[in-house]
């Protein structure tokens, strides 16, 4: 296509709106979500502490800065 047409052709896109594309439409960016000490200053009791998912979930709750109060029957399987 010689320039004369192709500057004809974007010059009626620039004056006629219609003729455009729509513009795409990006996502938002998702939100960080900072996970930093959500559970400071609470308390949180855990029973079954020795193993398994009461040591996990103790130990999380641990890392977010809660005071983990935490319950054993068994005394072999506390560390």
């Amino acid at each position: 296509m010689p320039l004369k047409k192709r500057l004809g052709a974007a010059l009626r896109a620039f004056m006629n709106p219609a003729l455009r594309p729509p513009p795409v439409l990006l996502p938002p960016a998702p939100t960080p979500i900072v996970v930093d000490k959500l559970m400071e200053g609470r308390n949180a009791l855990v029973t079954g502490a020795g193993r398994n998912i009461g040591k996990s979930v103790a130990l999380e709750l641990l890392a977010h800065g809660a005071n983990v109060y935490c319950t054993e029957i068994d005394r072999k399987s506390v560390v």
